[in-house]
């Protein structure tokens, strides 16, 4: 025979919600933008991870940094479970893009003759 308990137990898990976990779409930044700009950008898309129904639930997985700044990526893998003994996950990404490859541009070596007045080797420098 059930114990009243076991009876309120199996009572108590009858009637939670379905759990789900809802994860937002994908997100990203562009390259070239500010620690701070990516950080804001990655705290606003992490409150996008949700659940619905469950009872008593518990959230893992959101205990993360954004992505360096100077570009990478972060798979947030988020798991819910409750005291009914349900559980759901989902998983999103967030990337911030790599900027272009950074290249010095030098200009060409240059001369002139000798004995050209200060105002004509200035007027030259500039020309190369």
């Amino acid at each position: 025979m059930r114990s009243i308990r076991q009876l309120f137990s199996d009572l108590y898990r009858g009637t939670a919600d379905e759990l789900i976990a809802i994860c937002p779409a994908d997100g990203s930044i562009e390259a070239c933008h500010t620690e701070d700009e990516v950080n804001v950008a990655f705290t606003a898309w992490l409150s996008g991870f949700d659940y619905d129904g469950g009872c008593t639930v518990v959230e893992s997985g959101l205990n993360v940094s954004a992505p360096d700044y100077c570009g990478g990526s972060i798979t947030i893998n988020y798991l819910v479970e409750d005291e009914c003994g349900q559980s759901d996950n989902c998983s999103a990404t967030f990337t911030v893009g790599t900027a272009d490859e950074l290249m010095a541009i030098c200009p060409a070596d240059g001369s002139i003759e000798a004995c050209h007045t200060q105002v004509e080797v200035d007027a030259a420098s500039k020309l190369g």
